[in-house]
C-alpha cells in the first residue's frame, strides 16, 4: 500500500510501509503540486453538440455546402480531434479544420461539409451520420439524423413502350381506343398529368 503524507511545502513525501530502511534511506519523491492536480482532475471527457441536431436537406443540395456544425468543449483545454466514425459517414461528408469557438481555446467548432450527391429517389431518404471527438484520452461519440427531402428532379417515364394501337375505321369519335398508357415518377408526392401534343 502506498501512503502519501502532505507537507506545507510544494513537496509530498511517499513512504512504502513494511520496508525497514534506515532513517536516511527512505524513498522520497517530489511531486510538483500542479502536476499532481492535473493528473488527478485533468482527465475530463469533451462535451459536444451538433447544430442543428437534425439535418433536413433537399436532395439537390450542392456538394461543398456546409450542412451543419459540431461544437465541442474540453474543460481541460486539451487539443480536440474531430472525426467521422463510419465509412458511410465518411463517404457522405467531411469535416473542416477545427477553429476556436467564441475565442475560447477550450471550445472548438468544425463545419460538416457535403462531399457526395444526395439522391432520395434511388437511395434511402434517412441517413445516420456518426462522429467522434477525442482529447487524446477520452472519446465522445454521437450521431446526427439526416433526412433528405424530395425535389421534383426526375422526369416521368412511360412504362412498356412502344404502344401500338389498332383503330377500327368505323370507330365513333370520342370512344376509348386504348387504356394501357402508364408512366411512373420516382419523385415522391408529385402527381402525373397526361396530355397529347
Amino acid at each position: 500500500m502506498l501512503r502519501i503524507s502532505r507537507r506545507r511545502s510544494v513537496r509530498s513525501v511517499i513512504r512504502l510501509p513494511g520496508l525497514s530502511l534506515c532513517p536516511q534511506c527512505f524513498l522520497q519523491l517530489t511531486i510538483i503540486t500542479s502536476l499532481f492536480v492535473l493528473q488527478a482532475y485533468g482527465n475530463n471527457a469533451p462535451i459536444a453538440r451538433a447544430v442543428p441536431e437534425r439535418l433536413r436537406l433537399p436532395e439537390n443540395t450542392p456538394i461543398g455546402d456546409v450542412i451543419g456544425t459540431i461544437e465541442a468543449t474540453d474543460v481541460d483545454s486539451d487539443d480536440l480531434v474531430f472525426a467521422t466514425d463510419t465509412q458511410d459517414t465518411d463517404d457522405l461528408v467531411r469535416l473542416s479544420d477545427p477553429r476556436d469557438l467564441n475565442g475560447s481555446p477550450g471550445s472548438k467548432v468544425v463545419d460538416i461539409i457535403l462531399k457526395s450527391v444526395l439522391d432520395r429517389d434511388f437511395a434511402p431518404n434517412e441517413r445516420k451520420l456518426y462522429f467522434s471527438i477525442s482529447d487524446g484520452v477520452n472519446e465522445y461519440s454521437f450521431k446526427i439524423d439526416m433526412f433528405i427531402l424530395d425535389v421534383n428532379d426526375v422526369a416521368p417515364q412511360f412504362i412498356n413502350l412502344p404502344y401500338q394501337v389498332t383503330i377500327k375505321e368505323n370507330a365513333v369519335p370520342g370512344s376509348v381506343i386504348f387504356t394501357g398508357v402508364t408512366a411512373r415518377d420516382p419523385d415522391n408526392g408529385f402527381s402525373l398529368s397526361y396530355f397529347m401534343e
